[in-house]
């Protein structure tokens, strides 16, 4: 079975954001969000059971970041913008 992207919104958003999944599909062993450069910046290592999480980054700068969910055999990736 495909599994389905995940989904940000707002995108763009100041900091607070939700991530949703389908929780049918995905079990996330960790949520990583670097920058542009490729550093991580920020990491998340559930046990996460439900469709949604609520994310509140507001320390993070303003700019581009990458999101990725990690599973034990699965990785995707997704953009998230930050704007104050």
């Amino acid at each position: 079975a495909k599994l389905s992207k995940i989904s940000i919104f707002p995108n763009p958003s100041n900091g607070k954001f939700i991530l949703k999944y389908n929780p049918k599909l995905v079990t996330p062993s960790r949520i990583k969000i670097f920058n542009v450069a490729g550093k991580l910046v920020w990491e998340l290592a559930p046990p996460l059971k439900i469709d949604q999480t609520k994310f509140d980054l507001k320390g993070l700068s303003q700019g581009v970041y990458i999101l990725r969910l990690e599973t034990d055999n699965y990785r995707t990736t997704s953009k998230l913008i930050i704007q104050k």
